[in-house]
């Protein structure tokens, strides 16, 4: 059975509502969210259709406040760091390459505290959607970094309390943070 076979008969039996990470692996093994996307537009599928994915959020809390990225993605927004794991790779060592890769920092795996659990929906501006179980993480560092941003943010802004530009989904994991919810 070719890819588009496979695929056919896994989706169906799915109920073609979702693109589970069990067809992921079944059928895109190694290829990233855009590569799918694009594979499905090629082959006669509606490339929006929805995609489960894993991924990590990781709050870096200085003495300065919360440093967040203003995500190009979201419209300038300020989000976590971290991003979409790939396919078998341990929750928290892909939240230290998230982090390498959108910061220059390095860090340890036991740097990072592990704080919980989300799911949510997210559509991207190109109606793209993506269903993600995502592994949250705090990292405290005792002063301001010095970073290379990579072209997934505008920036970073320090926050001290909610501001309404936090992406809607990270308000509560922001607002908890800054409680105190996450201290050891």
């Amino acid at each position: 059975m070719n890819m588009k076979e496979r695929f056919a008969h896994l989706f169906k039996a799915e109920g073609n509502s979702i693109i589970t990470e069990y067809i992921i692996h079944k059928c895109f093994d190694g290829m990233s969210f855009r590569d799918i996307r694009n594979w499905l537009e090629q082959n006669g599928y509606d490339r929006h259709t929805t995609i489960e994915l894993k991924s990590t959020e990781i709050l870096i809390i200085t003495p300065k406040g919360i440093m967040m990225q203003m995500r190009t993605a979201d419209q300038g927004k300020l989000g976590a760091f971290g991003g979409v794991l790939n396919d078998g790779e341990d929750q928290r060592d892909g939240a230290v390459r998230e982090i390498k890769e959108e910061t220059g920092l390095d860090v340890q795996p036991l740097d990072l505290q592990y704080v919980g659990y989300n799911q949510h929906e997210h559509v991207y501006t190109n109606g793209d959607k993506a269903l993600f179980h995502t592994y949250r993480y705090v990292l405290r560092l005792k002063e301001v970094p010095s970073m290379v941003l990579n072209e997934e943010a505008n920036g970073v802004e320090f926050v001290t309390s909610i501001v309404p530009n936090i992406i809607d989904h990270q308000q509560k994991f922001v607002g908890d943070a800054l409680s105190g919810e996450f201290d050891e």
